[in-house]
């Protein structure tokens, strides 16, 4: 059997998928798994993991939470058609079935991906202009495969981390549901019978509580819905213009603390503007988040962003110098520019390749999951400096929806 046990998640906790919401994040809370196969009728039906659940009131069933579409490989496929299988969906679960179509448990993807840099058998589908006579321990010219594997371990705790802290979410909902439930008792018995208010400064700060647990829910959902990645998301239809407001808003604490400024424009052109665009909001979210911090990052601190979003029109076929292609159409152009240093001319070319990161804690995944979001939507990216505030410019664009 090719499937190593060492790569092989089998304590995998089960769950009916008429259980609660709450039930299934006490199984995982219990059983220390960030993930439950959920059964129907006897029979296996999907696998579900923690932020899956995220944003979902804890009495919601889990059938009717939308999750993220699964691989299913064999027990007995080899590893590396088991790899070409998953190499595409690597973010999605995989899951491991006996004959019967039983679930065995899941694949720890990075252990799997470890040993098939070490073999150097993933050549291809990380780095296609890869050499074949890269020295030993490196898979192309400054890129080592210890670097790859620390960035892959690292990876992983951040996911860690991602999953506790959306299974979280759940609690605090809970307990801001209940200070908006006391704020609003409170504000009704500080009013006479004939609905008069009785302390005019209590209900104002009454309604401060109120107006402050709306904004943290909002940044609750935020969050939630930059994790929610399901394939059922990949055809939403969604306004940039409100999007990337949203995430400013994740930011604006730690920009403030940075001292900091978003300046935004969103041109229209005659008033008439056209704002949408079909894709994954989650995913989206994650472009934008990525490219804010990276400005963030070369600022440091005093510094300013600015975002801009305007409709152009190409209408010449070709390939940039990053490989995206760029076909004839109608987009909406989102741009990012900063004050920092900008982007280093020799390292321009670079900016897309997996794993390759100028810092320090960098892990060399943003950019290139930037570069996937936006070739399945059609789009392309275009990164150059000394635009306004004279530090790099990221200019990222969709293809505009009309339906």
């Amino acid at each position: 059997m090719d499937l190593v046990e060492k790569y092989l998640k089998r304590s995998i906790p089960s769950i009916d998928s008429y259980s609660s919401v709450e039930a299934a994040l006490e199984i995982m809370s219990e059983k220390g798994s960030h993930v439950l196969f959920v059964y129907e009728d006897g029979k296996f039906s999907e696998v579900i993991g923690g932020n899956d659940l995220a944003g979902y009131p804890p009495t919601r069933i889990v059938a009717d939470c939308r999750v993220r579409p699964f691989n299913v490989v064999g027990i007995d496929e080899p590893l590396d058609a088991i790899f070409l299988k998953i190499s595409d969906n690597y973010h999605n679960f995989t899951v491991v079935v006996d004959a019967e179509g039983v679930p065995a448990g899941i694949i720890d993807y990075n252990l799997l991906i470890v040993d098939l840099i070490k073999s150097r058998q993933c050549f291809k589908s990380f780095l296609p202009s890869t050499s074949a006579d890269a020295p030993d321990g490196f898979l192309t010219e400054g890129i080592a495969i210890d670097e790859i594997i620390k960035k892959v371990t690292e990876l992983e705790k951040f996911a860690q981390l991602g999953n506790l802290f959306l299974g979280l979410t759940h609690d605090l909902n809970n307990i801001l549901s209940a200070i908006v439930g006391y704020s609003e008792l409170a504000l009704s018995e500080n009013k006479s019978e004939d609905g008069a208010v009785l302390n005019k400064k209590l209900d104002t700060r009454i309604k401060n509580i109120l107006a402050t647990v709306i904004n943290c829910n909002r940044l609750l959902s935020n969050i939630s819905s930059l994790a929610k990645s399901s394939k059922d998301l990949e055809n939403e239809l969604i306004d940039i213009d409100e999007l990337i407001d949203a995430v400013i808003e994740l930011f604006s604490a730690s920009l403030t603390q940075s001292r900091i400024i978003i300046e935004k424009n969103y041109d229209s052109i005659a008033g008439k503007k056209r704002n949408f665009v079909r894709g994954n909001k989650a995913k989206m979210m994650n472009v934008f988040s990525n490219m804010i911090v990276n400005s963030k990052d070369a600022i440091k601190a005093d510094g300013k962003i600015f975002i801009k979003s305007r409709n152009i029109n190409i209408e010449n076929q070709r390939e940039n110098k990053f490989g995206f292609k760029v076909n004839p159409g109608e987009y909406i152009e989102v741009s990012l520019s900063d004050t920092g240093e900008g982007i280093p001319e020799n390292n321009m070319n670079r900016l897309f390749t997996p794993f390759y990161t100028t810092k320090v804690a960098g892990t060399g995944v943003g950019l290139v999951n930037i570069k996937a979001t936006l070739e399945n939507m059609g789009g392309f990216a275009e990164v150059e400096n000394g635009c306004e505030g004279n530090g790099a410019c990221f200019k990222v664009y969709f293809p505009i929806c009309f339906t």
